[in-house]
């Protein structure tokens, strides 16, 4: 195999930048051969044909901390402090590599700065992969303008010189320019990677069910769809809707009387969500309530094959509505009663139609698509 690529993360265990991580990496090495720095490797990954160099251990603060550094020292300096360990560590074991890659999300920053060290010391490209708006908007961090502006001047200091960057969508390299404007290298998008290639089955039950799998955190808000579901069980008695992992108090609150009658469900983490899913008539995505958001979940995307509608509840203007707008078995509306009790009626009738609409949209998140586009952007 020709080409050799360097990747630096720091995280390839089972969080979600972890995850996607592990999928790149895995879909790559048919591409590539690769070696891997990180200080969490998933054992139990199939890590064959790929080297992992271990790095040191680092210690994740809380956002608290973190947040502390950023206003008093406009930096983080156990992220520096590491490197230069790391560095250390890391340095015998390295080989010649066409490309060092760092992979980084949220707050990740250390594998920015180790990737540049290792690509200085070697004479060799530097390119970064971020699965998120790197610093997260404003909105994203409760409104902490000053937080937000002294990662971004960080950022745009140590990236400058980088050869190039690759953000999950479109969307968000443009919000990431934005934040980096001396960053002369390429720009591209690379769509999060999945593997795409099976779908959930369908186990025939009574009732209508609406699911949702994942925590309901800061942006992602549901009163809308709670009152929505309220006013659409009216016509639809039979209707239910599930929330699976860690849900905000007030909505278990607001859903109250719906669940005393067995309407809604709260249930809490499930580490195997197959059978809940193979019970589910349409699935639901719920992104950031605001408009002109950069994120698209990995949760719409790894939906895809599955032969179900998919409600994306999503503000004006989405990575969602723009890049999966105009498939018919994928509805979207804005976190708004009238909005999603009118959505929520498509979905009765989008029931049982089929998925062949979707094909685009899962060659352009399949894994192997996406390793390819890198590798290509890369080297040709």
């Amino acid at each position: 195999m020709g080409k050799r690529f360097l990747l630096v993360a720091m995280d390839m265990g089972n969080t979600p930048p972890g995850v996607v991580f592990k999928t790149l990496a895995k879909a790559l090495a048919a591409y590539a051969s690769l070696e891997v720095i990180c200080p969490d490797f998933d054992e139990t990954f199939g890590w064959e044909g790929i080297s992992r160099i271990p790095a040191p251990p680092y210690h994740v603060h809380r956002w608290k901390t973190i947040r502390r550094y950023w206003k008093w020292l406009c930096c983080n300096p156990d992220d520096s402090l590491w490197a230069r360990r790391a560095m250390r560590a890391v340095m015998p074991a390295l080989g010649q590599y066409d490309a060092v890659i760092s992979l980084t999300s949220m707050n990740y920053f250390p594998s920015i700065l180790l990737g540049r060290k290792i690509a200085a010391k070697l004479g060799k490209p530097w390119w970064i992969y971020s699965v998120d708006g790197i610093p997260s908007p404003t909105e994203w961090l409760d409104g902490d303008a000053l937080t937000h502006d002294r990662m971004a001047l960080w950022l745009d200091r140590v990236c400058a010189g980088a050869d190039g960057f690759f953000s999950s969508n479109p969307y968000m390299m443009d919000y990431q320019r934005r934040m980096m404007p001396h960053m002369k290298g390429r720009w591209d998008y690379l769509p999060t990677p999945h593997n795409l290639t099976s779908s959930c089955p369908f186990v025939p039950h009574e009732g209508l069910v609406f699911l949702y799998t994942g925590t309901l955190y800061g942006l992602r808000r549901i009163d809308g769809l709670l009152e929505g579901f309220r006013a659409f069980r009216k016509g639809h008695p039979q209707a239910k809707l599930v929330f699976v992992g860690d849900t905000h108090p007030s909505y278990k609150e607001q859903a109250s009387a719906m669940a005393a009658e067995g309407a809604v469900e709260f249930l809490p983490f499930q580490r195997d969500v197959n059978p809940l899913l193979e019970r589910a008539d349409v699935l639901l995505d719920i992104g950031a309530d605001i408009p002109d958001d950069v994120f698209l979940s990995s949760k719409i995307i790894s939906y895809l094959p599955m032969e179900r509608p998919i409600l994306a509840i999503t503000g004006k203007n989405s990575p969602a509505r723009n890049m999966l707008g105009g498939i018919p078995s994928i509805i979207h509306c804005s976190n708004d009663a009238a909005q999603v009790g009118e959505a929520l009626e498509r979905c009765v009738k989008a029931v049982g139609a089929g998925i062949g609409d979707r094909a685009g949209a899962r060659a352009l998140f399949q894994a192997s698509n996406v390793a390819r586009k890198l590798f290509e952007t890369i080297c040709l």
